[in-house]
């Protein structure tokens, strides 16, 4: 499967992207990090801003994504600005309460 990420760098959404790899998915990382973690999976990188994402339309339309997974929409305007770009591509968005929640249980163990 393709698959999209918006953010993926950090945390949570870093593990997403392995998981993905680990399944043998194909995944284009969207993102404003200039950098990744090193020796990380191989992946390709559009670097970007979200609210830019219009702007590379037609590299995402080539790339043909499955499935896109948001890890940092925290706001309506994060959401209306990915979906124009690709409105029928099933699309999961991870929200901060889904993160704390996940961070506060592996801190408690």
């Amino acid at each position: 499967m393709r698959v999209l990420v918006i953010g993926g760098t950090l945390f949570l959404d870093r593990r997403v992207v392995e998981r993905l790899h680990e399944r043998g998915d194909e995944v284009l990382l969207a993102h404003r990090s200039r950098s990744e973690p090193s020796g990380w999976v191989p992946m390709g990188h559009l670097r970007t801003d979200r609210r830019d994402l219009a702007q590379h339309q037609q590299e995402i339309r080539e790339f043909a994504p499955e499935a896109v997974v948001d890890t940092c929409a925290m706001t309506a305007a994060d959401v209306d600005a990915v979906l124009p770009v690709l409105p029928e591509v099933p699309t999961v968005v991870l929200s901060s309460q889904d993160v704390y929640q996940a961070h506060a249980a592996l801190l408690a163990g």
